[in-house]
């Protein structure tokens, strides 16, 4: 070394800084084997929690099934701002839904996981839209008939009321 070529005289702290020098190396090795250690806990605690919210959500997912198939039984019309309420209840879940499948599936591929398939939700949302379609528009239709035939003549919109029918006409 260029200190011992020219013959300078280490203090016992220096001397004991060089050799801590020459170990640094195998510290820091030390130190990244610890760390990869803790990391590979962490990822196993993620990796058990990932899979219990996804069982979770997999119940989820069959509880709204069982919520949608049950709505070819709600046929009184008299009952339609429950049916409609239970309806945006159900369309927000789904969406809810969507959102977390895709978070899951990104979750997955980041692990290094097999993604799972969650087709069968958009399956179920697209067998929801006709009970969606059907309980908004009879609730959208009471409520400009109610507020057609309580309204002054002068005061109702042609073009709103028009636009109304036709909606709910090409929705139903």
């Amino acid at each position: 070394s260029i200190l011992d070529e020219f013959n300078v005289e280490l203090t016992g702290l220096e001397f004991n800084n060089k050799w801590e020098l020459f170990k640094a190396p195998k510290n820091v090795q030390k130190v990244i084997e610890t760390q990869n250690e803790v990391l590979n806990k962490l990822k196993e605690q993620m990796l058990k929690s990932m899979e219990l919210e996804q069982e979770e959500f997999d119940e989820t997912l069959e509880n709204l099934n069982s919520m949608i198939g049950g709505f070819g039984a709600f046929d009184n019309v008299d009952k339609y701002m429950e049916y409609a309420s239970n309806v945006d209840n159900i369309d927000s879940k789904l969406t809810e839904s969507e959102d977390l499948a895709r978070m899951y599936n990104q979750r997955e591929f980041l692990v290094g996981k097999e993604v799972r398939d969650y087709t069968k939700l958009a399956q179920m949302k697209k067998d929801f839209q006709p009970y969606l379609n059907l309980w908004r528009t009879i609730r959208t239709w009471h409520e400009s008939h109610s507020n057609w035939l309580s309204c002054d003549w002068e005061k109702l919109d042609a073009n709103e009321l028009e636009q109304t029918f036709e909606t709910c006409q090409k929705n139903i």
